[in-house]
């Protein structure tokens, strides 16, 4: 494994783990708040659990497409020093709502993603966009 490819993949490990704490707090919250309703009618506490996890995967969804859309400033990105680039170029609106789409869905599959990138060296849906990681260490 070269050393682009173990960085790209200890800054997905650090952005899963930023995720799994904000996850954690939406959860922890939505559950002090709704204590109540879960002890008087257990369907109502089933609607708001509900309502918690769509927050918690809108949230995680605006956060990979902010780390795309806001000049690649994803904390894991930024902590490993690499981009992300289509065709030599800087991301397009279009392809960071597309990368940000496939990312969060393979999030909620993360096994099988990992899986796939120590076999292939590449996320699928870098693959599929035709997205490379570029360092940015060299650029300086």
């Amino acid at each position: 494994m070269n050393d682009l490819t173990l960085r790209r993949l200890v800054a997905v490990f650090i952005d899963f783990m930023i995720l799994c704490g904000i996850q954690m707090c939406v959860g922890m919250c939505g559950f002090f708040l709704t204590a109540d309703i879960w002890m008087q009618d257990g369907k109502k506490f089933m609607d708001v659990a509900w309502c918690i996890n769509i927050c918690s995967f809108f949230l995680m969804w605006l956060y990979f497409f902010f780390s795309d859309y806001c000049e690649n400033i994803g904390v894991g990105k930024k902590i490993m020093k690499i981009e992300l680039v289509s065709e030599g170029q800087k991301l397009t609106v279009n392809k960071m709502l597309k990368h940000s789409i496939l990312k969060w869905i393979s999030a909620a599959v993360w096994p099988f993603s990992i899986a796939y990138y120590f076999m292939k060296k590449e996320m699928v849906y870098d693959r599929y966009l035709k997205i490379r990681v570029r360092d940015k260490i060299s650029e300086v």
